[in-house]
């Protein structure tokens, strides 16, 4: 469980590098000043289906370039339980592992006409892919989730992120 949540959080990470200016802007014109920043879950407008919310998430989005991106995200799960993550790595599709709570959580990154397309891997065979896009004000980043489990199966859901004020 805690390392489907520790998913979550790192995809809305990589998630959050999609174009401000809508989801089908090109990546190579993605402003990284709308992108870096603080990101907090909006619990009231995500729909996690079938899944428990967890209790909050925070990304933390350090840079980004067009090629590469690095974050830092933070949750409590649906029990309370504190999950932290960091990447760092190139937006090519190359799987990169995760650092924090959980290991071998595995990351990959890359953009596409309709946002930014990623993959998480997990050690137990689960697989997450996801699409971000952000909103054309660039102060919302909204993340369309699919999971394949060996232990829970096939899942959908939608999280949104709002920018913290100042960043």
């Amino acid at each position: 469980m805690r390392r489907w949540h520790l998913s979550f959080l790192v995809l809305a990470m990589g998630l959050a590098a999609l174009a401000q200016n809508g989801a089908t802007a090109p990546a190579n014109s993605i402003n990284p000043a709308d992108i870096v920043g603080t990101w907090e879950l909006n619990l009231r407008n995500s729909n996690w289906g079938n899944l428990p919310p967890p209790k909050s998430a925070t990304i933390n989005v350090l840079s980004y370039d067009g090629r590469e991106m690095q974050w830092t995200a933070e949750a409590a799960d649906e029990h309370g339980n504190n999950i932290a993550a960091s990447w760092k790595g190139a937006l090519d599709a190359t799987l990169v592992e995760a650092t924090g709570t959980n290991g071998g959580v595995y990351y990959s990154f890359q953009p596409s006409e309709e946002g930014i397309r990623e993959t998480t891997t997990f050690p137990e065979g689960s697989r997450i892919t996801s699409l971000a896009t952000i909103s054309p004000d660039g102060r919302t980043l909204t993340l369309r989730r699919h999971m394949t489990s060996p232990t829970r199966g096939e899942a959908d859901w939608i999280e949104v992120y709002e920018k913290t004020a100042g960043r």
